[in-house]
Formats: structure tokens, C-alpha cells, sequence
């Protein structure tokens, strides 16, 4: 599995505000030396380049997704966490690694990429509390490595089993958020989904930074494509410039 994928761009139908269901999380985010670290616990993290979850100064990263004219840049960072302790409310700390030299950055994104097929985060059928969806869309429960999910090969391979799907399309609006459905959707549906994609992305949440404002398109657990919603980009930038 490889973290920095070849993306293609393949033209998204036009997207529509809805209200999705509020959900939260509980994290500790600290640093730590690289001088104490356990390689079984180096996790890969996706953030913007506006990110508040880990200090981006002086760090070396990956370029996990990036387009032109659009609003955020998909970084990839590392971090430190005992994943055996995941479900242990209150005790969770996620320890951010910050290598100094390109060859160390590499070595731990190395053990991330085992590491990451390891998190046991089972998906569930998700739906609104106010309506039942006539397709199914996959979610998993909130976690700092939920949206991370997209990075593993071996999660993405149980939702198309999920799904009995060739392709998925996944939406990853916000971090700690995740939403997977199959690519062949009908009309209706396709337009559903990208509404409470949009409708995610536009959410103000302080609990949950936005992460991606596009959505990717994956074949055999990996991703090949990505729907660019240049609209919803414009739409960030308007705002963003009177803030």
C-alpha cells in the first residue's frame, strides 16, 4: 500500500447544503521526542495545512491530496498512540512525531502503514436520526484515526465486502469522521450522498477539523480517483476571506 497515490479527477455532480447528525470525540494531543518512541505505535494522521490538531512548524510531511484552486491541502503527519487502549475512555493520548531528517520520516511512515491495518474500527450502516436512506452508507465510530480508515487497504477491502461493491466512493468531510458508500448509486442517491458530504464540510465544528472537501473513488481497497467539487471549494474561499 502506498500513502501517496496517483489522483485522478473525474467530475462531480452538483452538491446541496443538508443537516447531518452531530457527533464527538475525546483526544489528548502532546508531542514526544522520537528518542522514546515504540514503532508498533506510529500512526499516519491527515490534516490540513490550517490544522490545529499537531504543529506543523519544522515538520516533515506527505502530501497525502492536493488539486488546483482548492480550499485545503491534505497533508500526511505521524503520530504516537497504543491502540490496545482505543476503547479506554479518558486515557487516550496521541503523542505527535516530529522527525528531523527526511530518511527517519520515512522509516516511521513505513511502520504507520502496518500499523494503521492493525486499529480494530469496525464500520456500521449509518443514517440520519431523522430519516431512513433508501441506500446504504457506511460510518465508523468516532476515533482520532476513524478518518484514516481511507489510508487502509485492509479496512477498505471489508467495506466493499460490506457493500458487495466494485467501487466506493468515500467522503472524509472532517477528521475523525468517515462516510462509505458504493459508487453505483442511482441519480437520487448519488446527489444524497454528496449533499451530506457537502452538508458535513460546511458544518462549523470545533470538535472536528475540516479535512477534505473532495471525495475519493477506490477500487480493491485503494484509491484511483477523486470527485473534485470545485464548487463547494469556491464556496470555502468566499468565506473564508471574511473571517
Amino acid at each position: 500500500m502506498n500513502f501517496i497515490r496517483k489522483i485522478l479527477g473525474l467530475g462531480p455532480k452538483d452538491p446541496v447544503n443538508i443537516q447531518p447528525r452531530k457527533q464527538t470525540s475525546q483526544m489528548k494531543r502532546e508531542e514526544i521526542s522520537t528518542d522514546f518512541i515504540n514503532e508498533g505505535n506510529i500512526f499516519p494522521t491527515l490534516v490540513t495545512e490550517r490544522t490545529q490538531v499537531v504543529d506543523l512548524e519544522d515538520q516533515i510531511t506527505s502530501v497525502f491530496h492536493s488539486r488546483e484552486n482548492s480550499f485545503n491541502r491534505i497533508l500526511l503527519a505521524l503520530v504516537s498512540f497504543d491502540y490496545q487502549n482505543l476503547d479506554k475512555e479518558g486515557e487516550d493520548e496521541v503523542f505527535q512525531v516530529k522527525p528531523l531528517e527526511q530518511e527517519a520520516f520515512l522509516t516511521f511512515l513505513a511502520h504507520a502503514e502496518k500499523n494503521i491495518e492493525k486499529l480494530d474500527i469496525s464500520f456500521l450502516d449509518w443514517n440520519p436520526v431523522d430519516m431512513n436512506l433508501p441506500y446504504r452508507v457506511l460510518s465508523a465510530p468516532i476515533t482520532f484515526f476513524t478518518s484514516e480508515l481511507i489510508l487502509s487497504q485492509k479496512h477498505m477491502l471489508e467495506a466493499h465486502k460490506i457493500l458487495n461493491a466494485k467501487e466506493l466512493m468515500v467522503s472524509i468531510p472532517r477528521r475523525d469522521i468517515i462516510f462509505i458508500s458504493d459508487r453505483e448509486l442511482n441519480k437520487e442517491d448519488h446527489k444524497h450522498f454528496l449533499n451530506m458530504h457537502t452538508a458535513m464540510v460546511l458544518q462549523e465544528n470545533e470538535e472536528h477539523e475540516m479535512l477534505c472537501e473532495d471525495i475519493f473513488i477506490l477500487e480493491n481497497g485503494e484509491i484511483t480517483g477523486v470527485v473534485e467539487i470545485h464548487q463547494l471549494s469556491e464556496v470555502l474561499q468566499d468565506q473564508n476571506q471574511y473571517k
